[in-house]
């Protein structure tokens, strides 16, 4: 499944690879992904489109209204929810249910910003929007990757060829969620975006 093997690379990568972070960091990467993914695909009209976000972006709302409730549950209520949920699923084990509907709400707040209408570029006239996942995805890495080593995302050159520590796990994360791009392109304009955004902040 793309969200282990994220959770393989993420690891790798951490200061620390028991950081309790990665799990919920893959369930968010995979998720985006999907949904970015989804939408360069997707070639439905435009009225098509605002009805799928909406339907999504209530589904979010719920899921996310659960998952908080889930995680602060008491023992003895928790313990009462899965004797129920085994009795009404006929014995199965439910606490890996229970586990994963508490990993959703990483993913609902996620729905909102992926959903989003893409900004059109002053002049272009309407129609399919531009291509967003891979810039998207590399963003959410590089959020990651400074989050479980304790330094920002950078592009180095080392005997005449380019790459670093970053761009090699940003090749694991493209791996894993079958994206076909160029990882160094891909750092290379975010890196750059990066310093625009700065010297404007």
């Amino acid at each position: 499944m793309p969200r282990d093997a994220l959770a393989i690379a993420l690891r790798k990568v951490a200061a620390d690879p028991d950081d309790a972070r990665i799990p919920q960091m893959a369930e968010r990467l995979s998720v985006i992904a999907a949904l970015y993914l989804a939408r360069d695909a997707a070639t439905g009209g435009a009225v098509g489109m605002t009805r799928a976000r909406e339907t999504l972006r209530e589904i979010a709302r719920g899921v996310d209204r659960l998952s908080q409730q889930l995680a602060v549950l008491g023992s003895d209520v928790r313990i009462r929810l899965e004797k129920a949920l085994r009795r009404a699923m006929e014995g199965e084990d439910v606490r890996d249910m229970l586990e994963a509907l508490e990993r959703l709400s990483a993913a609902a707040l996620a729905v909102d910003q992926a959903l989003a209408p893409a900004p059109q570029t002053p002049g272009r006239s309407p129609g399919r929007p531009p291509r967003a996942a891979v810039p998207r995805i590399t963003r959410e890495a590089a959020v990651a990757f400074e989050g479980l080593t304790g330094r920002p995302p950078t592009r180095v050159t080392a005997g005449g060829k380019v790459g670093g520590l970053f761009v090699e796990f940003l090749g694991k994360v493209f791996g894993a969620l079958d994206v076909e791009a160029s990882a160094d392109n891909a750092a290379k304009t975010y890196l750059a975006m990066e310093r625009i955004r700065t010297r404007n902040a």
